[in-house]
C-alpha cells in the first residue's frame, strides 16, 4: 500500500507540472519539443508504475456497499464518459497538449465543447469516480483518486496558464463554454448539437462502451455482465 501511495503522489505531482511555473522554465531551458518528449516519457512511466502498484495491492475491506441499482447507473455514466472521450479525441482540442492554437478556430466552441471545455478529462474523471463507488477500498481511492485529481484539478490549473498564453482567443472560447459539464448550455451560452459532435464519434463511443463491458473480465479480471443481467 505504501508503494501505491508513493506512486499516486508521484503521478499527481508530475502531472501538475504543466500547470506550474516549472513548465515555463523547462521550455525556456530545453525547448518545447524536448519538454513534450520528456513529459510524454515520464508521464507513461509514472502511469505504468501506478498501475503495477495498484495490482500488487490486495482489494482489502470495502468501505461501503453500493446498492444493486448502482451497476446500471455506472453503466450509463460510463457511456457518457466514453462519449466525452471520443468527442474530445476526435476534434482539435485546445485543452490538449500541443493543441492550444485550436482555440483560434471559428467553430471551436461547438460540438462536444458545448458540453465542457475538457471532455477527455471529464470522461476520465467520471470513469474514476464511478469505479471508486463500485470498488470502495483504500486501494481504489489511491489509484482512481490520483487519476481524478490529475484529470480535473490539472485541467482547472491548466486553464490559468492557457488564458495567459492565448489571451483574447481563450477568453472568447471560455465565454461560450464551461468547465463544468452542461453549465454553458444551461446558462444559455451554448447549445447541444449531436451533429456537431459527430455521429460517427458517438457511434464509436457506444462501440467502445460495449467492447469494454464485454471485455472487462478479460482485461481486468472482473465480469460486469452478470450484474447487468446479461
Amino acid at each position: 500500500m505504501i508503494e501505491l501511495a508513493v506512486a499516486a503522489l508521484a503521478f499527481v505531482g508530475f502531472h501538475l507540472v504543466p500547470s506550474s511555473p516549472l513548465r515555463g522554465w523547462a521550455v525556456k531551458r530545453f525547448g518545447e519539443p524536448v519538454y513534450l518528449l520528456a513529459f510524454s516519457v515520464i508521464s507513461t512511466v509514472t502511469l505504468v508504475w501506478l498501475v503495477i502498484a495498484f495490482y500488487d495491492v490486495p482489494r482489502g475491506a470495502q468501505l461501503w456497499y453500493p446498492g444493486p441499482i448502482w451497476v446500471w447507473v455506472q453503466a450509463i455514466l460510463l457511456l457518457f464518459a466514453f462519449a466525452l472521450i471520443a468527442g474530445g479525441l476526435g476534434r482539435p482540442n485546445p485543452s490538449s497538449v500541443g493543441q492550444g492554437k485550436a482555440v483560434q478556430r471559428v467553430d471551436v466552441s461547438k460540438g462536444i465543447f458545448a458540453v465542457t471545455r475538457h471532455p477527455v478529462m471529464w470522461g476520465i474523471g467520471i470513469w474514476g469516480v464511478t469505479h471508486i463507488i463500485s470498488q470502495p477500498s483504500l486501494r481504489a481511492l489511491l489509484f482512481f483518486g490520483a487519476l481524478i485529481v490529475v484529470a480535473l484539478l490539472g485541467s482547472w490549473m491548466q486553464e490559468q496558464r492557457k488564458a495567459r498564453e492565448f489571451g483574447e482567443a481563450w477568453a472568447r472560447w471560455r465565454a461560450k463554454t464551461s468547465f463544468w459539464p452542461f453549465a454553458a448550455i444551461i446558462a444559455g451560452r451554448n447549445e447541444l448539437n449531436l451533429r456537431a459532435i459527430g455521429y460517427h464519434l458517438l457511434v464509436a463511443a457506444v462501440l467502445l462502451w460495449l467492447g469494454f463491458l464485454h471485455g472487462h473480465a478479460w482485461l481486468f479480471g472482473v465480469n460486469v455482465l452478470p450484474y447487468l443481467g446479461f
